[in-house]
């Protein structure tokens, strides 16, 4: 589980993201260690992050970096959804996961400098819709956006601040609806630290712009957890701990979501999408058959 506050303008994308990663078990949150969610292609001046199951997205960030036909963003966002269903494929066979498209498993997006538009651009590619790649579309400079999606409400007053003042208190503010709201989040919430990752015209840069108070007592339950797993005394099961789409809810079922202040391509599920995402499982399993 994680969350990000993005800040995109015409020439720029500064992207906050929290480091903690946990073992996939569904209703029992346990840390495993800090991360990077953020993986910048620096010959491309584009970024890919994710949320859900990240090994998908750290072997696809891999085959874009080996890849030398891709040339620029636009090539790689072309390309994007075939290797995300190839290295799915084999993540889902891997993990014993009958259909990976009627699960909330992978929700993917490519971000960053269009040398062909001279502008920054942003793909999303999510699993539940076999990885069709929304275009922004250019609609949405200037705004701070958030995933999962907070309100108007919610981000009052943010969105007037310097960017990374804005970030790190947007992702404050998505740590705390984690913490409220354990049920739907399985008791995890964000951690470690808030990493900001610029993307411009010239190349990709990271830096640390905040630390959890809770850092050095997560990093020890997280150092226990990952000794468990590297001695085998503890094995995953992912499959058990991913939702089937009819069992999934997001922030805005949450009794006091309000309109949503972040554009369609960025958002998490929506009732909407997984009507429409259960719909193309369906038809996907008829085909096979």
């Amino acid at each position: 589980m994680t969350a990000f506050a993005i800040k995109f303008e015409r020439s720029s994308v500064t992207i906050a993201s929290d480091t903690l990663a946990y073992v996939p078990r569904r209703g029992e949150a346990r840390p495993l260690g800090f991360i990077s969610k953020v993986i910048g292609l620096p010959q491309l001046r584009a970024v890919l992050f994710s949320r859900g199951q990240y090994e998908i997205l750290v072997r696809v960030a891999a085959a874009a970096m080996l890849s030398p036909q891709t040339l620029g963003i636009e090539d790689l966002a072309d390309a994007l959804p075939a290797m995300l269903r190839i290295e799915t494929d084999a993540y889902a066979e891997a993990h014993d996961i009958d259909d990976w498209r009627g699960v909330n498993l992978c929700e993917v997006v490519l971000a960053g400098w269009s040398e062909a538009g001279e502008r920054m651009r942003m793909w999303c590619l999510n699993n539940y819709e076999d990885y069709t790649a929304q275009d922004d579309g250019g609609r949405f400079y200037g705004q701070l956006m958030t995933m999962p999606r907070l309100s108007d409400a919610q981000l009052r007053g943010i969105d007037k601040q310097p960017t990374i003042a804005a970030l790190v208190a947007a992702m404050k503010v998505e740590r705390q609806v984690f913490a409220d709201n354990p049920d739907l989040m399985g008791g995890m919430i964000l951690g470690g630290e808030i990493l900001a990752t610029e993307i411009t015209p010239a190349g990709v840069s990271q830096r640390v712009v905040h630390r959890f108070e809770d850092f050095e007592a997560t990093r020890h339950a997280a150092a226990a957890v990952a000794g468990r797993i590297l001695r085998g005394d503890d094995v995953p099961a992912v499959a058990d701990g991913l939702r089937r789409l009819d069992e999934c809810s997001g922030l805005d079922d949450l009794p006091n979501a309000s309109a949503p202040s972040t554009p369609p391509v960025i958002t998490g599920t929506s009732r909407q999408q997984r009507r429409a995402a259960e719909k193309l499982a369906r038809k996907a399993g008829r085909r096979a058959a």
